[in-house]
């Protein structure tokens, strides 16, 4: 961090919570601007010797003095050196609400995977993360040009809405709007003419 305007910098922090020298990349930070929270989602290889990876969601509540960290993939994935993988992936938070976004690589083809998690601001680190950071959905969008997909989760039944918005915030069309068990649906989505 800087308070002077970014002409001097602090020291580094490490923000990973392992203690391997394991392979961390792509990080995207945001604050949300109501708790002042500091989350960086990122790839992550602590768990694997070869190339496998997870996404990992990194949390700070202290100004980023300290993080703690969460795995936000359901399972590992390896890239292949003959499909860009780049670094698409990114994080946006507001009023305790996450929202991380990632690629992933199955098969050689490229999804892109979300989901909303719901940050209650308890996380003591001798709990299970899954009862203070909950993933309420996951959005799956997959397949390949021709023949693209959506697919999402839910671990109980709700009203599901999945819509369409251009750059400028205006709602193009609604995909899903309905009411779906618990469990994982997936759907084709036409291609526009």
């Amino acid at each position: 961090y800087s308070i002077d305007n970014g002409a001097t910098w602090s020291d580094p922090l490490r923000v990973n919570t392992d203690s391997a020298m394991n392979h961390h990349f792509f990080p995207s930070m945001t604050m949300d601007p109501v708790s002042g929270n500091i989350y960086i989602a990122f790839y992550d290889r602590r768990n694997y010797l070869d190339s496998e990876t997870d996404v990992y969601l990194a949390r700070s509540t202290d100004g980023g003095a300290s993080f703690q960290n969460r795995r936000i993939s359901q399972s590992a994935f390896s890239p292949d050196s003959t499909v860009f993988f780049g670094d698409y992936i990114h994080v946006a938070a507001y009023a305790g609400k996450v929202y991380p976004i990632w690629m992933r690589l199955d098969y050689k083809v490229l999804t892109v995977l979300s989901a909303i998690l719901t940050d209650t601001g308890v996380w003591p680190p001798d709990q299970p993360l899954q009862d203070t950071l909950s993933s309420e959905t996951a959005l799956l969008v997959t397949g390949n040009i021709a023949q693209p997909g959506i697919a999402f989760s839910i671990p109980e039944s709700k009203h599901v809405v999945i819509e369409i918005f251009d750059l400028l915030g205006r709602k193009i069309s609604a995909l899903i709007d309905g009411y779906y068990g618990t469990g994982e649906f997936r759907f084709g989505v036409p291609r526009a003419v």
